[in-house]
């Protein structure tokens, strides 16, 4: 494989390839079938990762479904099945070379949906639509735990006998916790950590830093850095806050113009408001984060508008 292959593998594996790349990738795959010294080297990159003497059928079967679910619906056609004839073991090799490169990993949850993902050390994040986490493919006991996160996520970390840290970095905070449960939302230049159980210390990051230091959260206080860099340490119900891990946004006199902004974060589609009188309309009530279907009609039904998808589009008018 060349380097500009790989460089294509990476792409795709951080979700970053366009349809003339994927296609360009998936050329290479079908016109390069493995041979016997192909597979050997596979096998002994999986035994070395997962500590096994062979890659089932069934794994690669789980493997080649987990990739295939990565791409976009219109995209899982005709290419993949040919592709998927090159072998499960050679799909298996895009898993782990995605596990290999630069020893980290990254985990994603496409628009509308939630993927929970277990942790090196056994600790979990549940991912919130259009989010992602990074980390190191193995973890050193002697070394911080830390994670990466971009958009929001639900942390259920495990306390280990030695006290290891456990640290997330947004772009413009920095968590440490030693065992605990949370949320963290970093959309739109701004961060929220809302505290369920435990205990946990914010440290500003970047611009931040010199703003805020050691600042201890106690469970159900929420703190948020805002887009302006002023920092906000409040109490809350922590249950709205971390509803959408049951598919549901909860909202409390919200108005629709950030309602609106939440339903493009976890949804991917703008919302263009008609006029300032529906911007203004405050919402109280529950919407599904994983149905966009149900949610415009009841926005239609609560506020007596029109709430469509047209183009890619989300109109709210009267």
């Amino acid at each position: 494989m060349s380097q500009n292959q790989q460089q294509l593998l990476q792409k795709y594996l951080a979700g970053q390839c366009n349809r003339a790349e994927l296609e360009e990738l998936l050329n290479y795959l079908q016109n390069h079938p493995e041979g016997e010294a192909h597979q050997d080297t596979i096998q002994n990159l999986w035994q070395e990762l997962h500590d096994t003497q062979t890659l089932t059928q069934e794994q690669s079967e789980e493997l080649y479904q987990q990739i295939s679910d990565r791409l976009p619906r219109q995209q899982v056609s005709a290419p993949w099945k040919i592709a998927a004839s090159i072998g499960g073991v050679l799909l298996g090799l895009l898993l782990v070379y995605s596990l290999w490169i630069n020893g980290e990993v990254t985990q994603m949850a496409g628009f509308a949906e939630t993927r929970t993902i277990v942790l090196p050390d056994q600790s979990t994040v549940v991912l919130n639509g259009n989010s992602s986490v990074r980390y190191d493919r193995q973890w050193d006991s002697s070394a911080p735990r830390q994670v990466w996160l971009e958009g929001e996520a639900y942390f259920s970390v495990q306390h280990l006998a030695n006290d290891q840290s456990f640290t997330v970095y947004t772009d413009n905070l920095v968590v440490e916790v030693l065992g605990t449960e949370f949320n963290v939302q970093s959309r739109r230049g701004a961060t929220q950590v809302t505290l369920d159980a435990g205990k946990v210390k914010l440290n500003g990051l970047g611009a931040t830093a010199t703003q805020f230091a050691n600042v201890i959260l106690q469970p159900g206080e929420q703190a948020t850095l805002t887009e302006q860099q002023n920092f906000v340490l409040t109490t809350v119900e922590t249950a709205p806050v971390t509803a959408w891990r049951n598919h549901e946004l909860i909202f409390n006199e919200t108005p629709l113009s950030e309602v609106a902004h939440t339903i493009e974060d976890l949804y991917g589609h703008p919302v263009i408001i008609a006029s300032d009188s529906i911007r203004q309309l405050k919402l109280t009530g529950t919407l599904p984060n994983n149905d966009m279907n149900t949610l415009l009609a009841l926005l239609s039904e609560i506020f007596g508008i029109q709430a469509t998808e047209e183009e890619g589009k989300i109109q709210l008018r009267e």
